[in-house]
């Protein structure tokens, strides 16, 4: 959600003064179940900007900004995802400016992947 007249990338809890002003950017579809968390994600010029979701059907994924799915990681077994968290390890120049995206997801089913 967002103010009408802010960017993306520009959005704080101070955007608007008013929540029913705010307006839906994009709608991510692709979870079979509950969506329990999500995180965005803004790996730099590599691509990889978009928004991790965590869901009860055990899948964590990836979403591009415009909506499209970029990545199924699998591996919590049978029980759901309650939890995501990003983490952004910047490379050294002259590398790449991008940073290499780490993601740690919860599963009920007692296990931390990362």
């Amino acid at each position: 959600w967002a103010s009408p007249d802010t960017p993306v990338h520009q959005l704080s809890s101070e955007s608007a003064s008013v929540v029913s002003a705010w307006v839906c950017r994009g709608i991510y579809r692709g979870h079979g179940s509950r969506v329990w968390d999500a995180n965005f994600v803004d790996a730099g010029g590599d691509g990889t900007s978009g928004v991790v979701t965590a869901c009860e059907d055990s899948i964590v994924r990836l979403f591009g900004l415009d909506g499209a799915l970029l990545r199924e990681l699998r591996g919590h077994l049978t029980r759901g995802v309650r939890c995501v968290e990003v983490y952004l390890e910047a490379r050294q120049k002259p590398v790449a400016e991008a940073a290499v995206v780490l993601v740690a997801s919860g599963g009920e089913d007692g296990a931390v992947k990362l």
